[in-house]
């Protein structure tokens, strides 16, 4: 599936972050919310990966902006506290804005910042760790395990920081037992790191394994109710049919107040109250109507499944669609708005994504798009692709996947960034 640009040739994917640079003075600063977990399995704070977009240069030459350039850009431009609600934050820092106290930007009381043990010496990092501890932010170093617990800057630090590929090597006995409380293990990606990284006795515990957790056996399945499983395969259906449509959401009443106060909220102009759902059908549209019922019954499960699991799919529902009506395939915004939503349904029902797709009655176009990418149009395919790069923080996939799209990155990042917070908006509606 092919887009025209409308934008010059020059403006592909690997130059479009310079551009934006150039013409605003700031970087365009893509933000990924990434869960850390302690070992109950339960949310102790986000990572905030930051990057630029683009490598050390563009096609163009422009010069990247530096590590300390977006750092300081996201701090003040960007609402991080509100991306990670009560929970840690946990942020990279440099030790020059340490030295220009840009830390104090954000509040002492939930943020951990990180320093890397690779991106300068010991010295400079106990002075800018002991900086930190004394103002009272938390402090994590990151690095080689051995260069860690023997650094200087040791006797201030909150947490250490490991690779998952540390745990099957000799590195990790550098770190003593007592210590491991305090050690977060990242990028875990496999159920068998998730069982060493538990074995080592680490406390906390950060990567995708957790997006798309193993079905345990013999476990009870979390699910939809049956009125939200049969308004979920209405909704989804080519032609809705809005009289059994109105048949279910009246069985049950949640469903019902919920639709006629979300309509009556959004309409505040009007002179009558909404009451009769066909009325309420109509002024919502097709489009809107299947949102709604998807996130509705999405909400409804969310007592039993993972708060991340739902935060998720509503971030990755939103950002898909925007990037539908951004490419110029507005056309298409309700399916990739679906592939976004139905793309992390294994973690929300704890079942094979094949068989959660299957409950709900996904269409073929939302199936390929998540199971089949090659059979996949291969807009919706690629845009899917580029929702779960930002999510994971992969940036040289980033930048490999908006090479050549009709936004420039700083748009896509910003889009991403909003997604961010309508799903925390949404889940608190």
């Amino acid at each position: 599936m092919a887009t025209q640009s409308g934008r010059s040739a020059e403006g592909t994917g690997q130059t479009n972050a310079s551009q934006e640079a150039a013409g605003t003075g700031k970087p365009a600063v893509f933000v990924s919310r990434m869960p850390v977990y302690d070992r109950n399995k339960e949310v102790w704070g986000h990572q905030i990966r930051l990057s630029s977009g683009i490598g050390a240069a563009g096609a163009d030459g422009a010069k990247a902006p530096s590590l300390s350039e977006v750092i300081i850009h996201a701090l003040q431009e960007l609402n991080l506290p509100a991306m990670v609600g009560d929970a840690r934050i946990i942020i990279p820092i440099t030790r020059e804005l340490v030295e220009e106290n840009a830390h104090t930007l954000l509040p002492r009381e939930n943020t951990t910042f990180e320093l890397s043990l690779e991106q300068m010496s010991d010295d400079d990092a106990a002075a800018a760790c002991r900086r930190l501890s004394d103002a009272r932010y938390g402090v994590a170093l990151s690095g080689d395990p051995r260069r860690i617990v023997g650094s200087t800057a040791f006797a201030d630090v909150d947490l250490i920081e490991i690779e998952s590929e540390t745990l099957g090597s000799d590195a990790l006995r550098d770190i003593p037992t007592a210590l491991r409380p305090r050690t977060l293990v990242q990028s875990i990606e496999s159920p068998s790191e998730l069982a060493r990284a538990m074995e080592s006795g680490c406390q906390y515990l950060h990567g995708c394994v957790f997006a798309h957790p193993e079905p345990i056996k013999g476990a009870r399945v979390r699910g939809f109710r049956p009125v939200h499983l049969e308004m979920l395969r209405i909704v989804n259906c080519p032609e809705v049919d809005y009289a059994q449509l109105e048949s279910v959401i009246r069985r049950d009443v949640a469903l019902s107040a919920g639709l006629l106060r979300m309509i009556n909220n959004a309409s505040r102009a009007l002179r009558h109250k909404v009451t009769r759902f066909r009325e309420a059908f109509v002024m919502l549209g097709e489009r809107n109507l299947r949102r709604w019922a998807a996130v509705a019954a999405l909400r409804e499960v969310s007592d039993e499944a993972p708060d991340e699991a739902i935060r998720a799919c509503l971030v990755r529902a939103r950002f898909c669609e925007a990037m539908a009506a951004g490419e110029g395939v507005p056309q298409h915004g309700m399916d990739l708005f679906t592939v976004g939503l139905f793309s992390g349904l294994d973690a929300v029902l704890g079942l094979s994504l094949e068989e959660a797709l299957a409950r709900v009655g996904a269409p073929d176009i939302v199936a390929d798009a998540i199971l089949r990418q090659q059979s996949s149009p291969p807009l919706i395919a690629r845009i899917h692709k580029l929702c779960m790069a930002c999510e994971r923080a992969d940036w040289g996939e980033v930048t490999a996947t908006t090479a050549g799209l009709r936004q420039f990155q700083g748009e896509i990042a910003t889009l991403y960034y909003d997604s961010l917070n309508w799903a925390t908006q949404a889940l608190e509606a």
